[in-house]
């Protein structure tokens, strides 16, 4: 029912481009269920145009297990879950940031075999976990190394809105940010 506009990212050699100085991306046929398609346009000092097509998949819950999905803030959109200064290193926090589509911001869910789901970081290929698996109220969000345990297994909650809810599945505490403040940087809990 809404527009699906995955993120793009667009390289000439090994130079990462940047939308509106670069290029300009469209999008067609994206809102309900089937094959849509974007497209990126070269402006500036790149020119040609470049066609993909996407699938848009109906699935049972809203969530399509295998898709890669940048996840933003209800209190601001505009303010996307983020590996701390784009870290690779297992055990780096994760913080909210200003939403701009990197790998830093990029997770991969993988459905587990009890319903709950695994987030994997496209840059650093690192799971979002809580630190040592900690049951306490206020405890760390990091990303690390993938291990399958509980520290790493999610859950959505479906509000009223269309949002998501995400909780931890062993100790049922939700992704939060320290007194409900949507500000950049701001660590999650």
């Amino acid at each position: 029912g809404s527009a699906v506009t995955p993120g793009v990212k667009v390289k000439f050699n090994s130079r990462v481009l940047a939308e509106g100085d670069d290029y300009s991306v469209a999008y067609a046929d994206n809102v309900e269920p089937g094959t849509a398609s974007v497209t990126v346009t070269g402006s500036g000092l790149y020119f040609g145009t470049k066609t993909a097509n996407f699938d848009i998949i109906e699935t049972e819950d809203g969530i399509d297990a295998g898709g890669t999905y940048v996840i933003v803030s209800k209190a601001d959109p505009n303010l996307a879950i983020d590996v701390t200064g784009g870290g690779i290193v297992k055990g780096t926090r994760v913080w909210l940031h200003g939403k701009n589509q990197t790998e830093a911001q990029m997770f991969t869910l993988t459905k587990n075999s009890d319903g709950s789901y695994q987030f994997v970081n496209e840059k650093s290929e690192l799971s979002l976990d809580v630190s040592g698996n900690s049951q306490a109220n206020g405890a760390a969000v990091q990303v690390y190394e993938p291990n399958y345990t509980n520290a790493q297994k999610w859950k959505f909650f479906r509000n009223t809105d269309g949002t998501y809810t995400i909780a931890n599945s062993s100790s049922g505490k939700v992704l939060d940010v320290p007194g409900g403040r949507s500000v950049q940087d701001a660590y999650l809990q």
